[in-house]
């Protein structure tokens, strides 16, 4: 894997010779080829055949392994300036807020669920 996350990193200065969009991917056997390598412009993603079908050269994000995230969407600022002392409608505004931004994050996948 090491050999296909340093072509990831050279993919500027052109090094890929297997490159372009998933209808151009090409179709291999079953059990051929293994670790051919492919970089998808469609999504911009490195994969790997494992035998059997492409798989993403790095995995999705969890709780154990660090991977790709989507971006979060936008979360305004929808909590207004507090007071000298918070009253209730200015915290129930900042907790708002709060479960907004959380949500977003879990959307996204940066935030376990």
């Amino acid at each position: 894997m090491g050999n296909h996350l340093k072509k990831l990193k050279n993919y500027m200065h052109n090094d890929f010779q297997n490159i372009g969009g998933t209808a151009n991917m090409p179709l291999l056997d079953q059990g051929s080829l293994r670790s051919y390598d492919w970089f998808n412009t469609d999504t911009n993603t490195l994969m790997i055949w494992d035998g059997f079908a492409f798989r993403s050269a790095v995995p999705n994000a969890s709780s154990t392994t660090k991977g790709v995230v989507s971006q979060a969407a936008i979360s305004p600022d929808s909590a207004g300036n507090p007071s000298s002392a918070y009253t209730q409608m200015e915290i129930q505004s900042i907790l708002s807020e709060l479960r907004d931004l959380k949500n977003k994050l879990r959307t996204a996948g940066i935030l376990a669920t």
